[in-house]
């Protein structure tokens, strides 16, 4: 793919697919936190989001911009946190699925967001944001690429950029999304509407539709802060 062309996919990328949320900084992770604490003091039950067994276990991995030997101010005290399983592949039932992340940053901060198909010569996504401000990063695959083939696990990755000639020194994390079919007591389910789709998808172990269901409200509701208080628990098995 020439320079020219691939400038123009992520161009035609943008305003398709982006939408960044502005909230208090670690708003969520606090949030979260604090739900967690108050269940801790009663008897642990199962969680809602039930991940399936996989033979196969992929870690995510967190590297801070200051083990990377990155100098700029604005990055030393910088966080990321994908909103994803650490410990599993997490599945999804949709063609173009939505993913999760979260920023925290005191200045502006340059983003990367990738998705990689195993294999592939060239990335699916790929694109860079500047992000003011600590935020909540809503991103949802554009209907006009191709869908997420069936049985593949596929890597995304977001970076905070500190130089552009030297990747390495960018902090990143990565976390890994499957499809997988969605199942006939799904479907009937969600026609008959029997219970909220966020909490029928964890149940069945779909985490990125969990999420993207539970998101429908807002980013503060319970039901969105009751899953990553579940998705904590459940990395730290």
């Amino acid at each position: 793919m020439t320079g020219k062309k691939f400038l123009q996919k992520i161009i035609l990328i943008f305003p398709l697919a982006l939408s960044l949320l502005i909230l208090p900084e670690n708003s969520i992770l606090i949030l979260a936190q604090t739900t967690s604490i108050s269940t801790s003091r009663k008897t642990r039950t199962t969680s809602t989001y039930t991940p399936r067994k996989k033979k196969k276990v992929i870690k995510s991995r967190v590297l801070s911009a200051g083990s990377r030997g990155c100098t700029k101010a604005n990055l030393r005290d910088a966080r990321l946190h994908l909103l994803a399983p650490e410990n599993h592949v997490g599945l999804t039932t949709a063609s173009h699925p939505t993913f999760f992340w979260q920023v925290t940053a005191n200045a502006p901060v340059q983003i990367r967001f990738t998705l990689v198909e195993p294999g592939g010569l060239e990335p699916i996504v790929d694109f860079q944001q500047l992000v003011q401000e600590s935020r909540v990063v809503k991103f949802q695959l554009p209907p006009h690429l191709s869908e997420l083939k069936q049985g593949k696990p596929y890597r995304w990755s977001v970076a905070l950029i500190c130089n552009p000639k030297r990747p390495s020194q960018n902090a990143y994390a990565y976390a890994w999304i499957e499809r997988v079919p969605q199942s006939s007591y799904l479907t009937e389910h969600l026609k008959m509407r029997n219970g909220e789709p966020a909490t029928m998808y964890a149940r069945e172990g779909i985490w990125y539709d969990a999420l993207a269901e539970a998101y429908r409200y807002n980013s503060s509701s319970q039901p969105f802060l009751s899953l990553i208080t579940q998705l904590n628990q459940v990395n730290e098995i």
